[in-house]
């Protein structure tokens, strides 16, 4: 089995095309119809339907691709660490992250590991949308809450915590919030997500006891950043994450609302994650962008 193959196969898969695929690497369209029809010859299983028009891959060809394809990323990994332990970081770091985080977090975090290590290109995809790493060649995700990727390669970068909180204008003019029941009495502003319900958690901080408050959300978001706006903007009581209202609070825009309460809008099993493909070795520019983005959390 010659390696060059299979990555003239997966090359094919990625971009559907023969002419494409042989432009890349420079070869003849002959060369890479030859390489395909060697790792049929040689699997004994049609990998590939060929027409004048289009190339269709078989259902064993999108199975062979995607275990095939971990397998050559594995090799590069090894090929990238052996060269990093040497030199600086370099190549390229595909990420994913919520957009909220990415306009939040990323800025700062990219802009300190460009200045140590200048040599990595990055691409960021800013989508609220948990993507398939392997199918779009993601490096590293960051993922809020809980998490369905089991196949994927975890590590817990911090808790997300909650605050309730609202602007000191709409406080002036509406009833004092002093029991979690008081939130009845205001505008909410909550998320429009699938797996957020109408209601608020607290979990009183000395007795550990918890309470679901139904809401009363004139006000339904599916992005916290717009949600922020619009408590600044004082249209009522928010839930939203610590690491995107810090300066908020510490200017006194946003003021914290029942200190003595966990809060949260679905429930307390709440960690921003990151996420790697099914590699065993992590290359050295994914490593050390980690590092980078643990100071910012």
């Amino acid at each position: 089995m010659d390696i060059e193959e299979i990555r003239f196969f997966i090359d094919l898969v990625d971009s559907n095309s023969f002419t494409d695929t042989a432009e890349k690497s420079n070869v003849s369209t002959s060369t890479i119809s030859r390489a395909i029809n060697q790792l049929e010859a040689e699997f004994q299983v049609k990998l590939v339907q060929r027409t004048t028009r289009k190339v269709s891959i078989t259902d064993e060809g999108i199975q062979f691709y995607s275990r095939m394809k971990l397998i050559i990323d594995e090799i590069d990994t090894v090929k990238d660490d052996l060269v990093n332990q040497q030199d600086e970081p370099s190549g390229t770091l595909r990420l994913t992250c919520p957009v909220s985080f990415g306009l939040e977090i990323m800025p700062r975090a990219i802009a300190k590991f460009k200045k140590q290590y200048p040599q990595v290109n990055i691409e960021l995809i800013a989508s609220d949308q948990r993507l398939d790493l392997v199918f779009n060649k993601i490096d590293l995700a960051i993922r809020f809450g809980k998490l369905e990727d089991s196949t994927m390669i975890t590590k817990r970068l911090t808790k997300l915590n909650y605050t309730l909180v609202a602007s000191r204008k709409y406080l002036r003019n509406n009833p004092q919030v002093k029991r979690p029941q008081d939130i009845n009495k205001h505008n909410c502003i909550n998320y429009l997500l699938p797996k957020i319900k109408n209601n608020w958690y607290f979990k009183n901080i000395s007795t550990q006891k918890e309470q679901e408050i139904e809401l009363k959300a004139q006000l339904k978001i599916s992005n916290p950043m717009i949600i922020k706006e619009l408590a600044l903007k004082h249209q009522g009581l928010a839930v939203i994450a610590d690491i995107l209202i810090r300066k908020e609070l510490k200017r006194g825009s946003l003021v914290s609302l029942l200190n003595n309460y966990e809060v949260s809008p679905s429930d307390f099993d709440n960690n921003i994650w990151l996420l790697y493909p099914s590699k065993q070795f992590i290359p050295t520019r994914v490593r050390k962008f980690t590092e980078t983005l643990e100071s910012f959390v």
